[in-house]
């Protein structure tokens, strides 16, 4: 998390939670009770690391503007 200026001005709070082990671990339990087979684990898995990698670059382009922004 980031907290930007303080007192009377104006804050900006950022808090970012990686919630892949939760995705992660619903995942292995799911399987462990078998409720998906190894093939819809192994896919689920590899959609799951694409959402993360596409979120992961997003909040990167967002933190670049953001900081631009607030040079000027």
């Amino acid at each position: 998390s980031v907290i930007k200026n303080s007192g009377n001005s104006e804050v900006h709070i950022d808090i970012h939670i990686d919630t892949m082990p939760i995705a992660l671990a619903i995942l292995c339990s799911a399987l462990a009770a078998k409720q998906m087979t190894k093939e819809e684990f192994d896919m689920a898995y590899t959609q799951l690391r694409e959402m993360n990698r596409e979120n992961n670059s997003r909040s990167s382009v967002k933190q670049i503007i953001n900081q631009e922004t607030e040079e000027e």
